[in-house]
């Protein structure tokens, strides 16, 4: 999450000549709200990044989409059937969608975007994952053909995947970037790129401009399908500075920005900022890695256990959190279809740690190798929950910690490489699924099991819930496997984060989701 800081400028409110402009006036539609960082790409399937995604959702759609309720609808496709035992669905396209250089979307232009995603030449992290149930997935991305087998097009309005098995998670799989759809002959006059001159989607906004270390700015687009938006722009000033960004808000410049949990709570005592305040919930769970390939030690269930009982996450939560990130259990969020909000807990008990770590051979912590805690740097919440965690487990086990603020990039990187045994991460759910949680996080050999936990029972019981087609056995199975893995505690969840923002008055008719701000289609200011 961003952070942001309250700056009131005194001086400048005295001096006329400094007194900033208001962002707009009676009848202007133009929103302006800044984006934290240089967008990484303008190419959806390369990007993993929120704050681009957030920002491209308003160009390109893909056939199904979440609503505000969380739950699957369609978008470019208006309906869909299911048959031969879950593993063929048709999707028929809507009529009257235009991409936003006035050419009517067809049914072969889902195929196309399909494929190119899958290509190596396009260099997706992620797409041969998402798109893994379609026949013909691998095939394509190792570059043996470039034909996806598993998708067909029987008329201009109706395309027809095949799967190689029932996948329940499936559309929540199409719904992420990597299953949006482009317009062809612009990125193929563009060399097979997605950039300034051919960002071509379907989607309500237009890229219009942009200005590399200053603005992105959407054009709405007037014949978008589900009719025109309110909105006529949408200006993404690039703010990388948290500070600067949260006296814009203050100033008028902006009419909403993301804020850090700490000024949420410090806004609260501001008698302008106080009711421009929103708390929401977010589909990701912040935890504790404990790294088995780096650590031996954390081989041991009893260790790792051990370690559950002697670190007090309710006091994690009340003090690095201040109270408002609620205590995690299991690995899957409120909002996330499985949350149990009866999920068991490991008790904070230090008793039963230490005779933990005794019987695994480390009586009061003797012998036990010292312990770096890693987390990324300038993150006031992590460096807290850090510090009661290294207090925690020299109190009661006796174990030495020694902490470790990591630059961001590094961190990640090392992360992936499985460098770092024991460090503090956050997992953001790409999809509302549990399978983006369970098998993604935990399963065997799982290119996001950072901590190298494998049980084939666990294993067993996500591949179960894949293919099973009936929603509440599916629900039943991936409950099984969050209470599992977590009586083995291979990962300490911590806390479900929420984010905060400010958003002016006048904002009106915006949709929000468990993943955050939806395209503004409705959106509109009514100062």
């Amino acid at each position: 999450m961003r952070r942001l800081f309250l700056i009131t400028g005194l001086l400048a409110l005295a001096l006329p000549g400094c007194i900033r402009k208001p962002a707009g006036s009676p009848g202007d539609q133009v929103l302006r709200y800044p984006i934290s960082a240089e967008p990484s790409s303008l190419d959806p399937v390369t990007i993993t990044d929120p704050a681009t995604i957030e920002m491209l959702q308003n160009i390109y759609e893909g056939l199904v989409q979440f609503d505000v309720n969380n739950r699957i609808v369609g978008c470019l496709a208006d309906r869909w059937d299911v048959g031969d035992g879950g593993t063929e669905y048709t999707f028929h396209i809507r009529p009257g969608v235009r991409f936003q250089n006035g050419r009517t979307l067809v049914a072969s232009d889902v195929k196309w975007s399909f494929e190119r995603t899958l290509r190596p030449a396009t260099k997706s992290p992620v797409a041969a994952n998402y798109l893994a149930g379609i026949v013909g997935v691998d095939e394509v991305a190792s570059g043996k053909t470039r034909d996806l087998a598993g998708v067909t097009v029987p008329d201009p309005r109706t395309v027809r995947i095949r799967l190689k098995a029932p996948r329940g998670q499936f559309l929540g799989e199409l719904a992420y970037n990597t299953g949006w759809v482009y317009c062809r002959e612009a990125i193929e006059k563009a060399n097979g790129r997605i950039d300034e001159t051919s960002s071509i989607g379907t989607g309500p906004f237009k890229l219009a401009s942009y200005l590399h270390g200053a603005k992105v700015t959407l054009d709405r687009f007037d014949d978008y399908w589900g009719g025109r938006p309110k909105l006529t722009r949408i200006e993404r000033p690039i703010v990388i500075d948290s500070q600067t960004a949260h006296a814009k808000f203050e100033n008028g410049e902006v009419d909403l920005c993301d804020i850090s949990i700490n000024d949420y709570l410090n806004d609260a005592n501001s008698p302008t900022l106080k009711d421009d305040r929103r708390l929401n919930p977010l589909p990701a769970v912040s935890y504790l890695a404990l790294g088995q390939a780096a650590q031996p030690a954390f081989r041991d269930t009893r260790v790792r256990l051990a370690f559950a009982r002697a670190i007090d996450r309710d006091q994690i939560a009340a003090v690095a959190y201040r109270g408002v990130f609620p205590r995690a259990d299991g690995l899957l969020p409120p909002g996330i279809p499985g949350h149990d909000p009866a999920f068991p807990r490991i008790p904070y008990d230090p008793a039963g740690a230490k005779s933990l770590l005794a019987q695994a051979g480390f009586p009061e912590g003797r012998g036990f190798p010292r312990l770096v805690l890693a987390y990324t740097q300038k993150n006031p919440e992590l460096a807290a929950a850090a510090q009661i965690i290294r207090e925690n487990l020299k109190t009661n086990l006796g174990v030495d910690v020694d902490i470790q603020e990591r630059e961001s990039a590094t961190f990640l990187a090392d992360a992936r490489a499985k460098k770092l045994p024991f460090h503090l991460n956050t997992w953001f759910a790409d999809y509302l699924d549990p399978q983006n949680f369970l098998p993604t996080l935990l399963r065997t050999g799982a290119a996001v099991n950072r901590v190298s936990y494998s049980n084939p029972r666990f294993d067993t019981l996500c591949d179960r819930a894949d293919r099973e087609t009936d929603p509440a056995k599916r629900i039943a199975l991936c409950q099984q496997a969050d209470r599992l893995a977590m009586s083995e505690a291979p990962l300490l969840p911590l806390v479900y984060p929420k984010s905060a923002e400010l958003v002016k008055p006048y904002v009106k008719g915006r949709e929000v989701n468990l993943m955050g701000s939806l395209p503004h289609r409705k959106t509109y200011l009514q100062r």
